[in-house]
């Protein structure tokens, strides 16, 4: 039986070595005896044949060794450095910064309808979501409490008539008439009172009556002259009630009970709600009151003056109401271009502007972070792609915040962040000398960041890999 060499399979050349074993063993096991005995001969070529194998294993190790081998490597200069860098030359590009917002679509005008006195409802004639136009009926209110109002309200109306039209002709009316009677009367009084003592003193100089009869003729005469005094100062007091400041307090009594008319009336008359415009009704905008429930329309929900009930949203003038954090706020402008898409709507995107932008932060109660709203106005798309958008879908606003068309635009990795700040290695374009330079960054792109400062163009970036 052949014994294959140990020690060839796994290596190069070890077929072809494999290979010459073989035919040597074909011939040591013809010159076999038929009894498995061995000549001296036989044993001499199997020797000779293993002194072989191990000489070619070993030249074939050190070829192997010489070409692969770490002795003899190529020149230094030949390999390339592990630190290798490259050359960049500078040269301005278009650069266009853009904003993304999320926000969703609400009407741009709205006309709210609101609850035209405290009462029920009486008749509800729309639901929400509806189209409406101009003087389509929405509600009636029951009109009974109002009527009621309005009857005292044209009481106090009709009162407050009379007492001014009193005061107009205060000096021939009968409280001024009655205080010039009384006055009057106690003046002529007085006189027969005056009369009689004269006499009455004449006939007691001459006997004829007494002293007593005299002396209580002058005291009914001077009681009668207090009484002149008292009519005479309630005269004085009627007469000044209808006086300059009498009568003012009278005409503003008369506004107040017309305008008091005039209020509960108009009440009364706007029981039956009619849409002023035409649009879509909605829900109205909640009140911003914590713990604030929702407004109920419906049949016998009552209702205070003034409350909102629906609103009317004009689909003309639709917008897009998103937020922007503190950090881009300053990047958006009134009047800046914007881009407006949705998977709602889809299709190129709308055309519009920014119209508003919050100058007061509108803290969100679920983070700590300021967010500023701002607002969009959709002024393209035809009729049919408009009718297609919804109040409330979401949209997305991109705003064109930045465009310059000579950006100086490098690679991050060619920025070397220090404490100093940020440094750029460049090489000068006469002397092959490479040299550090500060540069100031602005804003990061998806291929770099800008430089606005530090270089220009024609200078050759080196970016160290």
């Amino acid at each position: 039986m052949a014994h294959k060499p140990r020690g060839l399979d796994h290596r190069q050349g070890g077929s072809y070595s494999a290979m010459t074993t073989s035919g040597i063993t074909d011939t040591v096991l013809a010159e076999t005896g038929p009894m498995g005995s061995e000549p001296i001969l036989s044993r001499k070529i199997r020797l000779w044949c293993i002194v072989l194998i191990a000489i070619g294993a070993i030249a074939l190790t050190g070829i192997a060794w010489d070409r692969f081998g770490p002795g003899d490597r190529p020149p230094q200069d030949s390999v390339k450095p592990i630190h290798a860098s490259k050359r960049l030359s500078i040269v301005p590009v278009a650069l266009t910064t853009q904003l993304d917002i999320l926000g969703n679509v609400s009407a741009g005008r709205g006309v709210v309808i609101i609850a035209p006195f405290d009462g029920v409802i009486g008749e509800k004639k729309v639901s929400l979501g509806e189209s409406v136009a101009a003087g389509d009926v929405l509600l009636k209110m029951d009109d009974g409490e109002i009527q009621a109002r309005l009857r005292e309200a044209q009481s106090a109306l009709l009162k407050a008539a009379m007492a001014e039209n009193d005061i107009s002709h205060w000096d021939n009316g009968p409280e001024v008439t009655r205080a010039r009677r009384a006055l009057e009367a106690a003046q002529v009084t007085l006189t027969n009172l005056d009369r009689k003592v004269i006499e009455t003193k004449g006939l007691l100089d001459r006997g004829i009556v007494s002293s007593d009869e005299y002396a209580s003729l002058v005291q009914q005469r001077d009681s009668q002259k207090l009484l002149v005094a008292g009519a005479q100062q309630d005269l004085t007091v009627a007469a000044a009630r209808g006086g300059a400041e009498g009568r003012r307090l009278a005409e503003l009594d008369l506004e107040v009970a017309k305008a008091k008319f005039a209020d509960v009336k108009k009440q009364a008359d706007g029981a039956t709600l009619r849409t002023p415009a035409a649009g879509v009704l909605m829900r109205p905008a909640p009140s911003g009151l914590p713990g604030a429930a929702p407004t109920v329309v419906e049949l016998g929900s009552r209702v205070q003056r003034g409350q909102a009930l629906f609103t009317v949203a004009d689909m003309e003038s639709l917008v897009v109401d998103g937020k922007v954090d503190e950090v881009d706020v300053n990047h958006v402008r009134v009047g800046q271009p914007v881009n407006i898409a949705s998977d709602a709507f889809p299709g190129a995107p709308l055309s519009g502007r920014v119209i508003s932008v919050s100058a007061e932060a509108d803290r969100d109660a679920s983070s700590k972070a300021a967010v500023f709203n701002v607002r969009a106005a959709i002024t393209g798309g035809d009729d049919a792609r408009r009718r297609s958008i919804r109040i409330g879908m979401s949209a997305r606003l991109t705003i064109t915040v930045q465009s310059k068309a000579d950006a100086i635009v490098i690679p991050l990795g060619a920025v070397q962040r220090r404490s100093t700040g940020d440094w750029v290695t460049v090489e000068d374009m006469q002397t092959g000398e490479t040299g550090d330079r500060e540069i100031v960054l602005g804003s990061t792109t998806t291929t770099g960041v800008e430089v606005l400062s530090g270089l220009r163009t024609g200078d050759r970036l080196v970016i160290h890999r």
